[in-house]
Parts: C-alpha cells; structure tokens; sequence
C-alpha cells in the first residue's frame, strides 16, 4: 500500500488549514472590533499638555491674550 498519495483521497473539506489561518477566519469578526477599538484608542486619546508648569500658566493667562484653559480630572 502507498501511504505517499493518502491525502489525495480526502475530500478538499478534510484537509487542515494552518492553525493561523484558521484562527483568523474563524474570529475575523472580533479581530476587526479589537483592532477598531486600538485605532479609536490612538486616535481620539488627548496629547499631554504643552505647559510645562504652573508659573508658565499663570503668565500666559495674565498675557493679555485670550487663553483656552481646559481641565481633565481623572477621578
């Protein structure tokens, strides 16, 4: 018996993918959500601040020009 030719006998639906490939198209759908939620993380998150103290706040705030203070309490 020639076992080199076994696997040409299995149906096309009988052969294993790769365990990768499988894996991504079996969750395609949740590998999107979390890869959308890493982007929107990326995206929308604020950039630190560039006042790098409180007496550089307090001079540009009495500099006679307009200043937009915004405040983010994480608590």
């Amino acid at each position: 018996m020639d076992t080199k030719h076994d696997n040409q006998d299995r149906p096309e639906t009988a052969r294993r993918e790769p365990g990768v490939m499988r894996f991504i198209r079996r969750n395609i759908v949740a590998i999107i959500i979390v890869l959308g939620l890493i982007a929107g993380f990326f995206f929308f998150r604020t950039a630190p601040s560039d006042v790098a103290s409180v007496a550089e706040l307090e001079a540009m705030m009495t500099s006679g020009r307009p200043v937009l203070l915004e405040f983010y309490s994480n608590t």
